[in-house]
């Protein structure tokens, strides 16, 4: 059937290629099942909600902290009229939402003018014309194409009725929400625009009359918003705006369909790029030009350069021929304060991470510690989130919680923390000097820290299916086939809210479905994946009680409990404890008889106690601070002249009181569970010595 679809495309891609607005039948097929997959989650509605909370937020502070930087006394009174009338403006937010919401349930097309883009397929026009290619196709005995039609048509049916739609219908009632604040407060402004140009006195009253009247103007008649400049700061928040790297993202994907599922929504992708451009530390220079004219020209340039001024205001969608040279001016100050306070808080916020970390690094005793990504160490990350409470992006108080910063900073800010932390836990690793390995560090910090989100780095399962990676692969193959059924987010989201903690997983596809149904395992025991247990305090990581799990779900302020001390002491010494029973003899052990284990090692706590025993010796010989000066400057010392695995034994004593403990919960194991594994380690070595022999082994083990 695969090399049906391919001829199918090969003939008939001429005839797609032939309207620009017709996107490619395999990409939106695969596209549509994403669609489904993803958009179902409550949890994606709520970071919907957050967001546009947060840029709503952003908005305001941005515009005053640009004002007290320009000491502009006139812009603060101008923004304090604007953004005060918090009620005036919630009067016409609330029900424009409320509309919003209920004209898509009824009849989504109705309001694609105020939905993101990504979030809406625009197959409808088109559909016949590729009912009819399929038909072509299968009269000549190729059924690829009919299959993928007849697929996307039953799932964009499917798409359409409000019950699936809940979540985009939330997306367009929350940004019509998002839209109508905007409107309110770009209404006020415009009022006192029109005050200047009167020569009147600023009231509140006046101002409010004035901005009620621009307000109306900027809807249509079904009551859709369609001013421009409303438009396009409501596409800034919702990460929704028009960019050319979004234009080049849509563009390879119409070439390369395959891509689809690495990069499932350009537009969002894109965004997030932009908005971490957007508060791009003060030193630094924008990548966006109209940025850089905003934060470095000076209005009196502004004043000497009206085309410029008049360019940078049509493009954010204001109608310069409609205004005076007072309202543009006022405009310009408006937007250039907003720049300038985005800059001044991302300024900030960098400079205060870097601060903490520091101090943190320098002394010990900060009272907050930061995290980023993790390591460049992509096995040492794992083992981390594995087997402790480790969490990326979060911040870590003097009582070891952890709070998570990604959602409740929003994609710029939390993107210059994270590098920041990346920065200082790369460059300062204890297995590797500071210089070691630095193209790959860097590569890791500019993918995660700036790019991770917004899905450059998706495309890292693309290669590692290209080089061969088995269980990248099983996971990929897995996602799609899991995806192709309906509400696959909020399956996966219900499971992990009734059965907390990571599961243990055999690499196969049958087991990677069931860890993104986990509800199945609620509902019938017998198909329950064993959870994940630390071989160190013999507990669940991540697991906590329901409340906190729903809790974490959809709250951006994620809580976290500490790390024991023997589990923070292996994040520092960089351990990793998650090679405890992959194997026996050379035999891999089952994802149940790991967790059983494990379970059995920590519960024990003969390896907890080695591990005090040699945490107790590591300080009193400060075998930490001396590592980590030999990696810093000026002596930069590699991993080659003085390798973690052997300095001063650390790594060795916990290597072989981790053998000892796994040794002894080895034979603490259920008899009848033991025998089964003693049994296949038999068999394998029958087969290694047959092998020999030159005998083909007959039996697996």
């Amino acid at each position: 059937m695969n090399e049906d679809i391919l001829n199918s495309f090969v003939r008939w891609r001429p005839l797609l290629d032939g309207n620009p607005d017709a996107p490619n039948i395999m990409a939106q097929a695969v596209r549509s099942n994403y669609y489904n997959s993803l958009l179902s989650s409550g949890s994606t509605a709520a970071k919907a909600l957050y967001g546009n909370l947060s840029g709503l937020i952003a908005e305001p502070v941005s515009y005053f902290g640009g004002a007290i930087l320009r000491q502009d006394l006139k812009s603060l009174q101008r923004g304090w009229m604007a953004y005060n009338a918090i009620f005036d403006t919630q009067k016409k937010a609330i029900p424009y939402a409320g509309n919003l919401f209920t004209k898509a349930s009824q009849n989504p097309n109705s309001v694609k003018g105020q939905t993101r883009l990504d979030l809406v397929i625009k197959q409808e026009t088109k559909l016949d014309q590729y009912r009819y290619i399929a038909q072509q196709e299968a009269l000549r005995g190729n059924h690829g194409f009919k299959f993928l039609v007849d697929q996307y048509e039953q799932q964009m049916a499917m798409a359409s009725d409000p019950v699936f739609r809940l979540v985009p219908n939330l997306f367009t009632g929350f940004d019509g929400w998002t839209g109508a604040t905007l409107a309110n407060a770009q209404a006020r402004f415009r009022a006192m625009d029109e005050l200047d140009r009167l020569g009147e006195a600023v009231s509140p009253a006046r101002v409010k009359e004035l901005a009620d009247v621009e307000y109306n103007k900027m809807f249509d008649n079904n009551g859709i918003v369609v001013d421009q400049a409303v438009k396009y700061s409501n596409a800034d928040i919702a990460l929704n705006l028009d960019t050319g790297l979004n234009k080049q993202l849509d563009g390879l994907l119409k070439y390369l369909p395959g891509l689809t599922p690495f990069l499932t929504f350009p537009t969002t992708m894109a965004n997030m790029v932009r908005v971490a451009d957007d508060y791009l530390p003060a030193p630094l220079r924008s990548f966006q030009r109209d940025v850089n004219d905003l934060a470095y020209t000076s209005v009196q340039s502004f004043m000497k350069n009206p085309e410029l001024m008049d360019d940078i205001l049509s493009k954010r969608g204001h109608k310069i021929s409609q205004m005076d040279g007072t309202a543009k001016l006022n405009t310009l100050i408006d937007l250039k304060n907003r720049t300038l306070g985005k800059k001044a808080i991302g300024t900030f916020v960098t400079t205060l991470a870097i601060g903490t970390i520091l101090k943190d690094k320098l002394f010990g005793d900060g009272f907050l510690s930061i995290t980023g990504d993790g390591s460049v160490d992509r096995q040492l990350n794992r083992a981390r989130q594995k087997n402790s409470s480790f969490k990326t992006r979060s911040v870590v108080a003097s009582d070891g919680t952890r709070v998570e910063y990604d959602e409740l900073l929003g994609p710029g800010l939390s993107n210059w923390v994270a590098m920041v932390a990346n920065i200082a836990d790369n460059f300062d690793m204890l297995g590797e000097s500071a210089t070691e390995h630095f193209f790959e560090k860097a590569s890791f910090i500019l993918a995660a820290s700036l790019t991770d989100q917004a899905g450059i780095s998706a495309l890292r399962p693309l290669v590692e299916l290209f080089s061969g990676n088995k269980q990248q692969m099983t996971r990929f193959a897995a996602g799609q086939i899991n995806s192709l059924g309906p509400l696959g987010g909020a399956r996966n989201e219900l499971g992990r809210i009734l059965d907390g903690g990571l599961k243990e997983l055999n690499n196969d596809i049958i087991e990677h479905i069931a860890n993104r149904n986990q509800v199945a395992g609620v509902i019938d025991n017998s198909n329950r994946l064993p959870t994940v247990i630390s071989p160190v305090s013999g507990e669940a990581p991540n697991k906590y009680n329901m409340y906190q799990r729903i809790y974490n779900v959809y709250s951006p302020l994620k809580i976290h409990p500490s790390m024991t001390k023997e589990e923070k002491f292996l994040y520092e010494i960089e351990y990793d404890v998650s090679s405890a029973f992959r194997t026996r003899n050379g035999v891999d052990l089952e994802a149940d008889e790991r967790a059983e284990l494990s379970a059995i090692m920590g519960k024990d706590g003969a390896f907890r106690r080695d591990i005090a025993r040699i945490m107790k010796i590591a300080e009193s010989r400060d075998t930490v601070k001396e590592l980590r000066e030999a990696r810093r400057l000026p002596n930069l010392l590699s991993s080659e002249r003085v390798p973690i695995s052997k300095y001063d034994q650390i790594h060795i004593m916990l290597s072989e009181a981790q053998k000892q403990a796994e040794e002894a919960a080895f034979f603490k194991l259920d008899i009848t569970r033991r025998g089964e594994i003693e049994q296949r380690i038999n068999i394998k070595r029958l087969n290694d010595e047959n092998a020999e022999l030159g005998i083909i082994p007959t039996t697996r083990y």
